[in-house]
């Protein structure tokens, strides 16, 4: 099984023929095919812009997947469009299993996209029904059928967004904290300057408050003692 996976933007939806100018008469939606026996793909010049001997050679293969996403199974020929006119292949059983999801996709080897430069030119048929298949379809290949994209990097790694987002969490509140330890400081300061007991700590007098205190005692105490109370 040749299989590899492709991902690009085409231009309106993967069945319509209004915009391409390989105009596929064969494969329509209505046929059907089998492993192992010979299945025609047929096209004409549909008029627009550019001519198929712009165009040129193509790689014609069996695809299956969606609008933004295909992969394909089977290269089924290598034709000059302009100079062809349908090529004849055998669909290869082991490629996928039965089913209506398979497609014809043509790319130019040469001929770029006039939208997207980057990118080489592409056209498709219709989606047929393949009978006679013996093989499978992996989950990423199905989600590519069901039109779901792959999920990104970024995706996929949850955990490094929650541990980035709760280590920034945990900086915020460190720098919370410390400019309220700050702030609390200054106030200390300037209540004590200003005489009042400081707050920083409920339920527990300034040590300088405190030492004042003693100091106090000592001296009415020594003072009783001198006058002989």
């Amino acid at each position: 099984m040749r299989s590899f996976a492709t991902a690009l933007l085409v231009a309106g939806a993967l069945v319509s023929q209004t915009a391409a100018t390989i105009y596929v008469t064969e494969p329509v939606a209505s046929t059907i095919c089998t492993a192992g026996t010979p299945c025609n793909i047929r096209w004409n010049d549909d008029g627009n812009a550019p001519v198929l001997a712009t165009i040129g050679v193509c790689n014609i293969e069996l695809c299956v997947g969606s609008q933004f996403q295909q992969t394909c199974l089977q290269t089924a020929s290598q034709a000059d469009v302009s100079t062809n006119a349908y090529v004849t292949y055998l669909p290869n059983a082991a490629v996928g299993p039965n089913g209506s999801d398979y497609f014809i996709k043509f790319t130019s080897l040469n001929y770029k996209d006039a939208a997207t430069p980057t990118i080489p030119y592409t056209s498709y048929s219709a989606k047929f029904t393949l009978n006679g298949m013996t093989g499978t379809f992996n989950a990423t290949v199905q989600a590519q059928i069901s039109g779901a994209a792959a999920s990104s990097p970024a995706a996929s790694t949850p955990a490094a967004a929650a541990t980035t987002t709760g280590a920034a969490a945990a900086k915020t509140t460190a720098a919370a904290n410390s400019s309220a330890a700050k702030a609390s400081a200054s106030a200390s300061a300037t209540a004590s300057a200003n005489g009042a007991i400081s707050a920083t700590a409920p339920g527990v007098v300034s040590s300088t408050i405190g030492l004042g205190m003693v100091m106090s005692f000592a001296s009415f105490f020594l003072g009783a003692l001198a006058f002989g109370l």
